[in-house]
């Protein structure tokens, strides 16, 4: 299962030789330690579950650690929790751009790819179901990434004020 959350991405997999572990799998080191953290919030800091991550170089994910099915539980309904947004681009992006800055190039780049992750999944939309339409015309990829990166708030700032246009 992939996770795209405000506090990580993660792929998330039953161990393969015990059905009461699963496998949390990170792009980054910093997502393996938002997760770690998430897990010591609901494990109420007992320390029963205090997962190492692990770097390995050689496998599809960089970084890794186990953890019981049950923790894995609970940590999932925690990030259901979690969800406290009408619009999950745009929290990715509030978390990325606190007071104005970047916090780090992790989230610079997390904000970025996950709104390459929707453009993606969105093609495939088109493919099921056509292109969508949108104000009368048909779906622009160019033109749909101009009015996502449009404010609503009056903040015409756009995503390449932020990112610039090598980010993209």
């Amino acid at each position: 299962m992939w996770l795209f959350t405000k506090i990580g991405f993660t792929s998330v997999v039953a161990h393969r030789d015990d059905p009461e572990t699963m496998l949390m799998r990170f792009r980054c080191q910093e997502d393996a330690e938002s997760f770690r953290e998430a897990i010591a919030i609901v494990t109420c800091g007992t320390g029963r579950e205090n997962p190492q991550v692990l770097r390995t170089p050689e496998g599809d994910y960089r970084y890794r650690f186990e953890v019981r099915r049950a923790t894995w539980d609970r940590l999932s309904g925690y990030l259901a929790n979690l969800v406290d947004y009408p619009n999950f681009k745009d929290s990715v992006h509030l978390v990325a751009l606190q007071d104005g800055t970047v916090d780090t190039e992790i989230e610079k780049g997390r904000a970025r790819t996950y709104l390459d992750v929707w453009f993606d999944l969105r093609e495939l939309q088109a493919v099921d179901d056509g292109p969508p339409v949108l104000d009368g015309g048909i779906y622009d990829p160019v033109v749909t990434r101009q009015a996502i990166e449009g404010r609503t708030d009056g903040d015409d700032t756009t995503l390449d004020d932020y990112f610039g246009e090598e980010g993209r």
